[in-house]
């Protein structure tokens, strides 16, 4: 998995006209699921809203996930789609990577993390032992 700081791709993924067809899925409080048949025709996930979205394994998912606020769950394989789409992590957001759910290897995942303020948070859950 590779995760390095990207201001740039913040700011584009984040701007008004950033995504052709993006699926905006706002989860203001508690956990949801995303069913895979939403994403027919998108080209991204938004992520807005202070509460947890869990994805579900999408391998075929070429878009972008653009996690603006909340948090965004993966426990399981290809639930980030293709290597082809990143996922971009806004200040204040979290990735929460649930590794001892499933043998997960989420090597092939290009991770951009940007952070104006040291605010963003990436969890992995490998074995039981969640690391920052």
């Amino acid at each position: 998995m590779k995760m390095y700081l990207a201001y740039a791709a913040l700011v584009a993924a984040f701007g008004a006209s950033a995504y052709d067809n993006p699926l905006e899925v706002n989860v203001e409080s508690g956990e949801s699921s995303l069913e895979a048949s939403r994403l027919a025709g998108h080209d991204a996930i938004v992520k807005t809203g202070g509460g947890t979205l869990v994805l579900p394994s999408i391998p075929e998912f070429a878009g972008d996930i653009a996690i603006r606020e909340g948090v965004v769950k993966v426990a399981s394989e290809g639930a980030l789609g293709t290597a082809d789409g990143k996922t971009i992590v806004a200040p204040g957001a979290q990735l929460y990577i649930d590794a001892a759910a499933a043998d997960l290897d989420f090597s092939a995942e290009p991770m951009e993390i940007a952070s104006l303020d040291g605010s963003v948070a990436v969890y992995v859950n490998n074995k039981g032992d969640a690391q920052k």
